[in-house]
């Protein structure tokens, strides 16, 4: 069923037109949803792929709206150990900001929200640090093609001990390998490269990067910039929105020194312009708060609304 909850008040809003706020079930109200997250698919390109309906068991959806067309949605991802909240806005964080206040969260999730949100949620929380959202414009050059190996489910006991070593709270489990692909570089002891995906969907055609890593051992060498691009390359003819999130570095650290896709110059200005430019008002945001919670909120309607932490991270 369907719950419908009017809002107390939203000065925004007359008498005719009452706001809703919905938990869609799958396939209910996906092309309203769809159309909403296209306005900004960079930015959306976690929840685009979540819409493909291999993941749908995973996800939650939540809207918040008039007539059947929103103006804020939220998902909580359950197909990870621990919950995830994604709430970003590109356009009316007012209107995101009610909804999330409406959402039932377990006591500990991770959340991924646009500035601003953070202060909403209630309970003890951990800040993970400010993250940019990233994209690959279609057409970039992508340069020659790298001989990298793809990763398998054979592979995940050797990926997981990889990761503890290469990336410490890192977010991959062994069913990450399921998502979509995994590809990197062996040495005679191992895995010394990798790189994959947290969201891959070929029906969306949207893929978001990660767990991108190079053995301490082997750093210096540009692996990673080896197996991301390889990694790409491997995407790019089934997703036509290819993105990342990634930690924001301060100004002078090493610009996207994992994530340079390309040899091309062009494409490296491009970035470390996108690190410097801010996203002038009402456009889409490119940045992002990760944040991780714990502990008790206050009980609302009789029930108590946790807080605590999926985590995609770069």
């Amino acid at each position: 069923m369907r719950s419908h909850r009017q809002l107390p008040s939203d000065r925004s809003l007359t008498a005719h037109e009452p706001a809703t706020v919905e938990q869609i079930l799958v396939g209910y109200g996906q092309y309203a949803i769809e159309t909403y997250l296209r306005q900004a698919p960079m930015l959306h390109v976690y929840e685009l792929g979540d819409l493909d309906p291999a993941m749908q068991r995973h996800v939650r959806w939540f809207s918040r709206g008039r007539d059947g067309l929103p103006d804020a949605v939220a998902l909580r991802f359950d197909g990870l150990s621990t919950p995830t909240l994604i709430a970003l806005a590109h356009d009316d964080l007012d209107a995101l900001r009610v909804l999330v206040k409406t959402i039932d969260m377990p006591r500990r999730y991770y959340a991924h929200v646009t500035p601003g949100l953070q202060n909403v949620l209630a309970g003890v929380h951990k800040p993970l640090g400010r993250h940019l959202k990233m994209g690959l414009p279609r057409g970039t050059p992508l340069g020659p093609l790298e001989a990298v190996i793809r990763f398998g489910a054979a592979d995940a006991d050797e990926l997981v001990a990889f990761y503890r070593d290469a990336y410490p709270g890192n977010h991959f489990e062994k069913s990450s390998l399921g998502v979509g692909p995994y590809v990197g570089l062996r040495a005679r002891r191992g895995i010394i490269a990798a790189a994959g995906v947290h969201v891959y969907s070929e029906l969306q055609r949207v893929a978001a990067l990660g767990n991108i890593a190079t053995h301490p051992e082997h750093r210096g060498n540009g692996l990673a910039t080896i197996v991301t691009r390889g990694l790409v390359q491997l995407l790019a003819p089934h997703a036509d929105v290819i993105g990342l999130n990634v930690r924001r570095q301060r100004r002078g650290d090493r610009v996207l020194r994992a994530h340079r896709l390309s040899r091309d110059r062009r494409l490296r200005r491009a970035a470390r312009r996108a690190l410097k430019t801010r996203t002038p008002r009402g456009a889409g945001r490119r940045d992002a708060w990760d944040v991780k919670l714990s502990g008790r909120a206050a009980p609302r309607t009789g029930r108590r609304r946790g807080t605590g932490p999926r985590s995609r991270g770069s």
